[in-house]
């Protein structure tokens, strides 16, 4: 019978053991002085209460005028009003140009840009320096520097520059393009 003894004082030994462990660790949390809880609470939100999603407009008003006269070097300016007719403060973007006429040498030398202008006759004087420019080849979206609150307009200046090393040969053609001016909100 010696082999259930074995057996029997193994068993013990292990939940004593076990017991002990549990002791020391009843005694370590004891000691550091402290309770410990998971606290966890909720609430409903009473029915009635709404969430109204923005709106975002833009309106634009005096569409440039056909450009004319420009030479290699040369730049012309024309002032556009950009009114924010929605609901939520927008800042004002240029998302694209696309060119709507075939493609020449003109039309390869020629760079747009946009920018704020304080006024319609700081834009057509040639003093406001466009923020954002791109040209048929390479326009990639960005921002025009300002936000426009509900309500508020701003005079947006739209340029059209030929380069200077322009070939002779994009003398008499023509090119015609779009700018499309966007609102993100900020």
């Amino acid at each position: 019978m010696p082999g259930p003894r074995r057996a029997r004082g193994r068993a013990r030994s292990t939940i004593g053991g076990g017991l002990g462990i549990a002791a020391a660790l009843i005694i370590a949390l004891g000691a550091t002085g402290g309770t410990y809880a998971y606290l966890n609470d909720s609430t409903t939100i009473a029915s009635g209460g709404k969430v109204t999603a923005g709106t975002a407009a833009l309106s634009v008003t005096g569409a440039p005028a056909a450009v004319t006269g420009l030479y290699p070097g040369a730049t012309r300016y024309a002032a556009v009003t950009v009114t924010n007719t929605g609901n939520v403060a927008l800042q004002l973007t240029a998302d694209s140009l696309t060119r709507t006429s075939a493609a020449n040498t003109f039309a390869s030398s020629l760079t747009v840009g946009a920018g704020i202008a304080a006024t319609a006759a700081a834009c057509t004087g040639g003093t406001v320096t466009p923020s954002w420019t791109g040209t048929f080849a390479s326009a990639t979206a960005g921002s025009l520097g300002a936000t426009v609150a509900p309500g508020a307009s701003v005079i947006v200046c739209v340029s059209t520059a030929m380069a200077s090393s322009a070939p002779s040969s994009a003398q008499s053609l023509t090119a015609a393009y779009t700018l499309t001016l966007g609102g993100r909100q900020p």
